[in-house]
């Protein structure tokens, strides 16, 4: 009985998020619930600080019914961005407004250490952190986000570069059985363009297809480039059967017989991600390096539109700021060359202004989706 109620609390949940000032009779018609069980579920939804009543309707005959609307802000969410060695912990509210944040580092020496390092511990130090400095009691946490990078699957992920490990890195499970509340974990950049996603409202519609390539710096422990990409199509993010689907870095790029280069962890000897950093660190002069990054990432820009044919195409190029004007004006130079030579529509192009945020809080927006669409896993939040 307490699962039914949920799924129809999730439901009244849903629906005010996107339709704000509803009456019980407009709800009990978008959840083919009757009146009075729709009238039992929104009293439970008005006692959790849930929903709240706005006013009333203002109707010309008859008594005015009572107007409803999503109440966000008696609850919070944690999204983190573990960017290695750097990670940000962001509290949020149910309306997905950030309320504050935190960053520090990882401690990499005692990572590298580790055949599998216990990183779980430095977040979990991180949250209690934020969430008592924020004075927030613990029981209005009702779920954590968490976006890293490299291979996710099932609540565990292995980087490809950031440090050597031969075992996938447990998060979801540590994680939760410290704040015994759901913790979901993805990869970093799927995180990323969900939340772009989201502030355009982009989500709902029907056979988008969007490409995100995500060119960052590292900072702290290394000065290396991460190279990373998501891929999102009808609704899901595609990840592939082991989680690898949009890691654009590992990529194959052509190189001269003049290059040399020591083979990537990820087993693509000549790969996008190990031909940027070569260049890096191996030259002194880098105005031929840069130039011939560019190159390289016009060439990979070029291929993501054969490959995926997207509807929007988003280039954050955070590591490369000197290049990203050229980048942007080639990729939307080829999708009109494109458009003409085959008849078909030119692809949007967008750039990224600000990522800093953007990860911790696509790992909520997954959360709050989860919770309205899978109510049976969050009895605790539903709860009486």
């Amino acid at each position: 009985m307490a699962s039914h109620h949920n799924d129809l609390k999730a439901s009244i949940l849903d629906y005010l998020q996107d339709h704000s000032g509803v009456t019980k009779k407009k709800v009990a018609e978008f959840t083919d619930y009757s009146i009075p069980t729709v009238t039992k579920a929104v009293e439970k939804l008005l006692q959790q600080g849930l929903i709240r009543k706005r006013g009333l309707k203002d109707t010309s005959v008859g008594r005015k019914p009572s107007i409803y609307e999503f109440e966000g802000s008696n609850y919070f969410l944690i999204g983190i961005d573990l960017s290695i060695p750097k990670f940000n912990i962001a509290l949020f509210d149910l309306s997905k407004r950030l309320v504050a944040s935190k960053s520090s580092f990882l401690n990499m020496e005692k990572v590298q250490k580790d055949s599998c390092p216990d990183i779980s511990s430095e977040l979990i130090e991180g949250i209690k952190s934020l969430v008592n400095r924020e004075k927030v009691p613990f029981s209005k946490l009702k779920a954590i986000g968490l976006g890293a990078p490299g291979i996710v699957r099932e609540g565990s992920f292995k980087p490809f570069t950031r440090f050597d490990t031969d075992e996938m890195v447990p998060l979801q499970t540590p994680i939760q059985n410290e704040f015994e509340i759901p913790v979901f974990v993805k990869n970093d950049v799927d995180s990323e363009l969900l939340s772009l996603l989201d502030e355009e409202d982009l989500l709902d519609i029907p056979d988008l297809v969007a490409v995100y390539l995500a060119v960052r710096s590292s900072g702290g422990y290394q000065s290396r480039v991460n190279i990373g990409g998501s891929i999102y199509h009808n609704g899901n993010i595609l990840q592939g059967k082991n989680g690898s689907a949009g890691e654009f870095g590992h990529t194959s790029v052509d190189i001269s017989s003049e290059d040399k280069f020591t083979p990537c962890k990820c087993g693509n000897n000549i790969c996008l991600d190990k031909f940027v950093n070569s260049k890096i660190e191996n030259y002194s002069e880098s105005e031929k390096a840069v130039e011939e990054i560019t190159q390289r990432l016009n060439q990979k820009i070029a291929d993501l539109f054969f490959l995926f044919n997207p509807t929007l195409l988003v280039i954050d190029m955070e590591a490369f700021p000197e290049i990203k004007s050229n980048l942007i004006q080639r990729a939307k130079t080829f999708s009109s060359e494109l458009a003409k030579e085959l008849c078909i529509k030119e692809i949007s192009i967008e750039t990224v202004e600000n990522s800093s945020m953007a990860c911790a809080r696509g790992s909520i927006i997954t959360q709050l989706n989860e919770m309205l669409c899978e109510p049976q896993s969050y009895d605790k939040f539903f709860s009486d």
